[in-house]
């Protein structure tokens, strides 16, 4: 028996596709169907033709230009802000005040940057399927004030292979969402 969506051989009187999920009925071919169309996602669950979208990417460029525009507007913001307290407040006189809400602007804009540097190398989406689900009973040391416990956990993972061939594991300890 094959499946009607995706063609891949299924034990007899399968109800669901181990490949991609359809649901399979009792007039589930028993020949192969011809090999479905040569796209990144075809007939496959979870996958996207629109992944590596132009307007995708056009739109992180985009939004990076506009927080870059957005931390030198504050750079500005926080220095004309000083002047104007150095100007009218009793505090700290003028040279001092701006010279504060540069710096402040300028630590605000610093902040920006390594926000945004550190989203770039958040790994890009990709296309795979699950190869594998494992959990792990594990143990941690926590401290509980003056003494410490050892505690069992179950860690879960998602083995994940892409279809460049990569490997990829999502770890995550006490959820079972993520199985």
């Amino acid at each position: 028996m094959y499946c009607k969506n995706c063609g891949q051989q299924l034990t007899q009187n399968a109800k669901f596709c181990t490949n991609c999920g359809t649901p399979q009925t009792s007039e589930s071919p028993n020949t192969p169907p011809p090999p479905p169309a040569k796209s990144q996602g075809a007939n496959r669950v979870g996958f996207s033709d629109k992944a590596h979208d132009p307007a995708f990417t056009k739109f992180k460029q985009e939004s990076k230009r506009g927080a870059r525009i957005f931390a030198l507007f504050m750079v500005l913001a926080f220095t004309i802000g000083g002047g104007i307290y150095g100007a009218v407040g009793r505090d700290i006189d003028n040279p001092q005040a701006l010279i504060g809400g540069f710096a402040l602007g300028v630590g605000f804009y610093i902040f920006g940057l390594i926000f945004t540097r550190k989203e770039q190398k958040i790994k890009p989406s990709w296309d795979g399927v699950v190869a594998d689900k494992t959990s792990k009973r594990k143990y941690k040391n926590v401290n509980y004030g003056d003494s410490n416990r050892r505690m069992a956990y179950i860690e879960n993972a998602v083995h994940f292979r892409g279809d460049n061939g990569q490997k990829y594991k999502l770890t995550d300890a006490d959820d079972d969402s993520t199985l």
